[in-house]
């Protein structure tokens, strides 16, 4: 099996150089394929094929399945569902760093079973199963700060997150 792109308007395809995987999501910006890598790690494969990278480890996150991992900020930033099921850590694309985690506290019998992340990346919207079936919305996460303002601290927290505690 091999990876090839063809245009939008139509024509032959084109092979793209890459290791065999799964292809999990791509990048908004169309730069980059997310796709698990033979080890079980996510790897990230520009859609030239002339680069080639790990994100995460086999074991780190979950891939595929009910939006287990998504690109947001145009590309920028992968979310990837944790093997607990239980938290969403936000990696860098450019770096792989782990840009921050978010940790929700859930009952025993529960999971995260799926989850969407508004184009801001302030809102996600999260499926919780197990014994039941409940949808939360989480709102009020802190942004890098921008501007002047990244010199003085390195978050924002979204207006109105005061109202929300």
């Amino acid at each position: 099996m091999t990876l090839q792109k063809v245009r939008s308007h139509g024509g032959d395809p084109v092979p793209v150089q890459a290791a065999l995987g799964q292809l999990v999501d791509c990048s908004p910006d169309g730069r980059w394929l997310a796709r698990s890598g033979r080890d079980g790690g996510l790897m990230l494969t520009s859609t030239d094929g002339k680069a080639e990278r790990l994100l995460a480890r086999a074991g780190e996150a979950i891939w595929g399945g009910e939006a287990a991992n998504l690109f947001g900020e145009g590309g920028k930033v992968l979310y990837l569902l944790g093997r607990d099921r239980r938290s969403i850590s936000v990696r860098n694309v450019e770096t792989g760093r782990t840009l921050r985690s978010i940790a929700f506290d859930l009952p025993a019998e529960d999971t995260i079973t799926g989850f969407s992340v508004n184009a801001a990346g302030t809102r996600v919207l999260v499926t919780i199963g197990g014994s039941r079936h409940d949808l939360w919305v989480a709102e009020g996460f802190a942004t890098p700060a921008r501007g002047w303002r990244r010199w003085v601290r390195h978050w924002e927290a979204p207006a109105g997150a005061a109202a929300l505690q």
